[in-house]
């Protein structure tokens, strides 16, 4: 507002000197000092602010990274021993963490599929079991470990 007051006393008066004397006022001015010291401290909190969201952003994907590479080392180790729910579910987590990596979508793939082949040997094995329980409870024997050894 102060700055338009002088254009206009520039334009009006035609006076350079006047106009220079009421800028020189203004920049002299006790309160506008005031208030360039506390824009300063303003800028330097907000600039503070900047550099710990900043810095805070920066631990933040660095702890992800690390989370992200302890599930995926604990999913190969579980899938190497035969683990295969444990390793889903840290193939599961690395892909809740990094959506984007293929890596663990493609291992948690192949994790379910030997599930899937675990599930059809075990339900293969039941059906035996049963059609050998069955054998037993006839009385047929001979049947019955013929099922038996075949599960």
């Amino acid at each position: 507002m102060e700055l338009f007051k002088i254009r206009l006393v520039i334009h009006n008066n035609n006076s350079l000197v006047t106009s220079l004397k009421k800028l020189n006022e203004i920049v002299n001015n006790p309160t506008l000092r005031y208030l360039k010291m506390v824009l300063k401290r303003i800028l330097a909190i907000t600039f503070s602010c900047i550099i710990l969201l900043i810095s805070n952003q920066i631990f933040a994907q660095t702890e992800v990274d690390n989370n992200y590479q302890t599930a995926i080392s604990s999913a190969d180790e579980y899938f190497i021993n035969g683990d295969y729910i444990n390793a889903k579910a840290s193939y599961q987590y690395a892909c809740r963490l990094k959506p984007d990596e293929q890596y663990p979508k493609k291992r948690l793939k192949e994790t379910i599929d030997r599930l899937r082949e675990k599930m059809a040997v075990m339900e293969q094995y039941n059906s035996e079991i049963l059609k050998a329980d069955k054998h037993l409870r006839l009385k047929e024997y001979e049947q019955a470990k013929e099922k038996y050894e075949a599960a």
